[in-house]
């Protein structure tokens, strides 16, 4: 078993004010845990890989290619891979994510969100 903490990986450089941090690289999976201090984001950046978004605290815009939402604690979004993609903190308070990126293909099932509406 491979145990993590935040303390014992370096941020990623480049990313301003936002704070990324991998925390398992492996082939086929990689988890990197994101804090985005108000008014913070990361790059728009086309997706090599598809992503899954876990938001752990505080509110981020996700937005995929034309789509965009307000994910809170507790949600999980999905972006394939190929259209940009960016995450933002518009609130005034901070906001963490896990980012689990898997690269394509993957096999694609209803989200249980879609299969509601």
């Amino acid at each position: 078993m491979r145990v993590t903490t935040l303390g014992q990986v370096q941020p990623v450089p480049g990313l301003g004010s936002a704070d990324a941090r991998v925390m398992l690289d492996r082939p086929g999976l990689r988890v990197v845990h994101v804090s985005l201090p108000a008014g913070a984001g990361l790059p728009r950046h086309a997706g090599a890989d598809a992503a899954a978004f876990y938001v752990i605290e505080g509110t981020v815009r996700l937005s995929v290619g034309g789509e965009s939402a307000h994910a809170g604690p507790g949600t999980l979004s999905f972006a394939p891979a190929g259209p940009e993609r960016e995450a933002r903190n518009d609130s005034d308070k901070p906001a963490r994510l896990l980012v689990i990126r898997v690269p394509q293909p993957c096999t694609t099932e209803t989200s249980p969100t879609e299969a509601h509406q």
